[in-house]
């Protein structure tokens, strides 16, 4: 079991790599300073109480080749900014605290899952960043928004490559500045024959906004907005749009 800290400082890092097993995390703590963590032939586990915080950095690696956190235990993370990578088997299931920016968040295991919980903050997802290999993508900013975090730039934020696809916030999925003009931060996607099974907020007034690459399919009910004050959705894309009996709205909302 890994327990590591720092004095917490900018600079004060942490650089851990097992070469030989599975790499179990109780408390890594580097404050302010970095961490990066890699499991050359293992998983990356969470070994504390389920919900017990694992990784406190500003940015945060991790590198693994059988997975990184489990559906069961997912790894506990309050950090600024993620990058991390699984290779053979297992999914990617982390639980940030605060919110956080995405730079990479990709799983190349043929069907591995990536769900990422953001219990407060918001998730910024940078262009390229959310990649999966046919998997199930699920993000959820349970107090927050789930945005692109590269403004004025239209690359794909997230590729399925035909895995689908689930977005859940309190407010926003991309940002909308006109309605009328259709302008704003639209969250860029990629399925490919993959489908949208949830694109949901909460609040009353919120906003979805979604580029999609390629075809789009909604599943029965997937895109969902808070009702009582006028929401609004905006979805775009290059190929076919199939949202039929997809997109639940109330008499305030716009599409």
């Amino acid at each position: 079991v890994l327990n590591a800290s720092t004095a917490g400082a900018v600079g004060n890092d942490i650089f851990i790599r097992d070469t030989i097993s599975n790499l179990a995390i109780g408390t890594v703590n580097a404050g302010s300073g970095n961490v990066n963590l890699e499991s050359l032939i293992g998983a990356i586990t969470d070994n504390d109480a389920l919900g017990t915080n694992n990784i406190t950095a500003a940015t945060l690696t991790l590198d693994a080749d059988d997975g990184i956190g489990t559906v069961a235990d997912p790894l506990d993370i309050t950090v600024t900014t993620l990058d991390a990578a699984n290779v053979t088997l297992g999914a990617i299931v982390l639980t940030e605290a605060n919110g956080l920016t995405v730079n990479n968040l990709s799983n190349s295991v043929v069907g591995g899952l990536i769900p990422l919980v953001s219990n407060i903050g918001s998730i910024a997802l940078k262009d390229g960043s959310v990649v999966s290999n046919g998997g199930a993508v699920s993000l959820t900013a349970t107090a927050g928004n789930i945005t692109d975090a590269d403004a004025g730039a239209t690359a794909v934020n997230i590729s399925t490559s035909a895995g689908s696809l689930s977005l859940s916030a309190k407010t926003n999925i991309g940002d909308i500045t006109s309605f009328a003009a259709g302008t704003g931060e639209a969250l860029e996607i990629n399925l490919g024959a993959g489908t949208l099974t949830n694109a949901s907020i909460v609040d009353a007034g919120g906003e979805i906004f979604l580029g999609v690459t390629g075809n789009l399919s909604a599943g029965a009910g997937a895109i969902v907005v808070g009702t009582g004050v006028d929401a609004s959705v905006i979805v775009t894309a290059t190929g076919d749009v199939n949202v039929s009996g997809g997109i639940v709205l109330d008499g305030n909302d716009s599409l």
